[in-house]
């Protein structure tokens, strides 16, 4: 965390990395070593934003979508995550509508989970966590996602799809994976949902 408050250092017994960065917190082993692939995705979503730059821009958008359509997410996701027994995080920009139905951005992580692993249909191996679910639910998914016995029973993947539930504060168990959906420039927000998965 950026900023120590008091009394943090007797919670931790003065166990604490502060003013440690990214990079030397690997080198000496006090955070994972990770992989870090990034993608296009999306190009319809913005396709407006490169008319407005007349003929350069709609060749940019053509180029890159293009890009995009080579490599779709699905695609990655395999190649980049076999199918064997991951503990994955989605991070979306919305989980809920106005009216309290699922949001696009949602409803589209779903359907590319489950076409990335069909399992994933199933809330035996993901799920959606907002902040308005009920504390019983939250505290039932939690104990789902964290469970080893039943993880190494089934060996299959585990999918949770969230926007902050997961974040600053939360300690889920065995994470491996994280798929970041989410929008932000946040530099600080970006480093909390990634320091989901570099906690040794």
């Amino acid at each position: 965390t950026p900023e120590q408050f008091d009394g943090t250092d007797n919670i931790f017994e003065g166990r604490i990395c502060c003013g440690l960065d990214l990079a030397e917190g690997i080198e000496k082993g006090n955070i994972h070593k990770f992989d870090y692939i990034q993608s296009i995705y999306c190009m319809e979503d913005v396709k407006d934003d490169f008319a407005k730059h007349g003929s350069a821009g709609t060749l940019l958008w053509e180029r890159l979508n293009l890009k995009a359509n080579e490599n779709p997410i699905d695609e990655i996701l395999r190649r980049h995550m076999p199918n064997n027994r991951r503990k994955i995080i989605v991070f979306v920009s919305c989980v809920e509508d106005s009216k309290g139905g699922s949001c696009n951005d949602t409803l589209w992580a779903k359907a590319l989970m489950e076409k990335y692993d069909p399992k994933f249909a199933s809330s035996d191996y993901c799920r959606i966590l907002t902040g308005k679910d009920a504390d019983d639910y939250k505290a039932d998914t939690k104990k789902w996602f964290d469970d080893k016995e039943e993880y190494s029973a089934d060996e299959h993947s585990k999918c949770l799809i969230t926007v902050a539930m997961v974040n600053e504060g939360a300690h889920y168990e065995g994470i491996n994976t994280l798929i970041m959906f989410r929008r932000t420039n946040s530099t600080r927000l970006y480093l909390q949902q990634l320091g989901r998965i570099v906690v040794p």
